[in-house]
């Protein structure tokens, strides 16, 4: 007997529950309306576009597909969906189709910044493809930075400004007297930035006559840059001429009265920033070859003797730096120089240049320190810088050699060599 026959199967899959399917349908109706509250208040302007190829599938123009309220805001546009952007601004940089098109055939979404010449604005973009690849489509987020970019070229120009003018100034500061302007003393002096775009830093030297016969040599770091450090620098410069003459050829007095003026000057004054200067001072009597020296947290004064056979001797003068502490003291320390003797006086940028790594051996100090400015000098004058400007140079010249052409920090360089015996005008 045959088996009974199976009944027929509906070939249809299942249909899932009415109820289900208005779940589906209520949750996209709420992503949509949450999309669209998105869309509607977020204060960046934002839209989707359709990129339009030539033949040759090269990108020469976009149609405005979907624009929030702000896109008119950060755009100036009014009524750009539906329209094309030559439409809208003809001579719209290509740029804009270049950096488009890409994002719609390859799929990778770009940030970037960009002008528009055409529209008089600048914005910043972030772009990235929506849809299939074969829609060329192109989601774009962006804000308009137009002022953004006008407040920073301000600003730009006024630091340019800024770095002229203290540049004048700090020059102004660093006027190098004629070598033989002193008679009995030969000097010449060096000023290095710690970089070519940076040309006003915060050494400086200072050379000037006391009073007949006494000449004061001064190399200083300030603790700033720029323009406030040269209106600083100037301070303290002339203020440190007037504590000299009124109290002539006492170093030491000096820099205390030059220390106390800067603290008080900052208790006093409400717009003055807290000030440290690391300063050398060094008088010299031409007639005798006598110096005395002062140091305030700076490096202390070297001195090459003619007769040494290379050697040389430290004066270690040493004393806090300026605008610390009120009442501070300072240590004077006296040599005489023979004729044709030096007097080297640095800031710290040239004694702690530093070695590269891979240039050092075994266990050679990473600072040029002064036993290295000593030796710079002496293969300066032996390999032929006979007169005292050209070895300063020199000595800074090969000072950035040897840190590997690197300068982290400004250079300042004293030379006084004692020079024929003294003749009064």
């Amino acid at each position: 007997m045959p088996p009974a026959a199976e009944p027929p199967r509906d070939s249809a899959e299942p249909r899932p529950p009415a109820s289900s399917r208005r779940a589906v349908e209520e949750a996209l109706r709420e992503s949509e309306r949450q999309y669209r509250a998105l869309f509607e208040s977020i204060d960046e302007g934002f839209c989707v576009v359709e990129l339009l190829f030539d033949p040759d599938d090269r990108p020469v123009d976009y149609r405005f597909l979907e624009a929030n309220p702000a896109f008119e805001r950060h755009t100036g546009l009014v009524n750009a969906v539906g329209r094309k952007a030559r439409e809208l601004v003809p001579d719209l940089d290509p740029s804009w189709f270049r950096i488009y098109g890409n994002v719609a055939l390859t799929g990778e979404g770009v940030r970037f910044e960009n002008e528009a010449p055409a529209m008089g604005r600048s914005f910043d973009v972030y772009a990235f493809r929506i849809g299939p690849p074969e829609r060329r489509r192109v989601a774009i987020l962006f804000t308009d930075i137009t002022e953004r970019r006008r407040m920073e070229a301000a600003s730009a120009a006024l630091l340019a400004q800024q770095s002229r003018i203290a540049e004048v100034l700090q020059q102004s500061l660093l006027m190098t007297p004629p070598p033989e302007a002193y008679p009995g003393m030969i000097v010449s002096t060096v000023y290095q930035a710690a970089s070519d775009n940076a040309l006003i830093g915060g050494d400086f030297f200072d050379v000037f006559p006391v009073r007949e016969g006494l000449v004061a040599l001064v190399a200083g770091d300030n603790t700033g840059k720029g323009v406030e450090a040269a209106n600083k620098t100037a301070e303290v410069k002339f203020a440190l001429r007037m504590a000299l003459r009124g109290d002539v050829g006492a170093a030491a007095r000096a820099l205390a009265r030059l220390n106390d003026f800067i603290v008080q000057n900052r208790r006093l004054c409400a717009d003055h920033d807290a000030t440290y200067i690391a300063l050398t001072l060094a008088l010299v009597d031409t007639r005798t070859g006598e110096v005395a020296c002062a140091c305030a947290g700076a490096e202390p004064p070297l001195v090459l003797r003619k007769a040494g056979g290379g050697g040389y001797e430290e004066i270690p003068a040493f004393g806090p730096l300026l605008g610390v502490e009120e009442g501070s003291e300072y240590t004077e320390l006296r040599v005489t120089l023979a004729e044709g003797d030096l007097l080297v006086l640095t800031t710290d940028g040239i004694t702690e240049a530093r070695r590269p790594p891979a240039e050092r051996v075994g266990r050679a100090p990473g600072f040029l320190g002064a036993d290295g400015l000593v030796r710079l000098l002496l293969q300066a004058r032996a390999e032929g810088a006979t007169s005292l400007p050209d070895l300063a140079r020199e000595a800074v010249s090969r000072t950035r050699e040897w840190a590997g052409g690197a300068q982290h920090d400004d250079i300042c360089l004293v030379l006084a060599q004692r020079a024929l015996p003294y003749a009064a005008h």
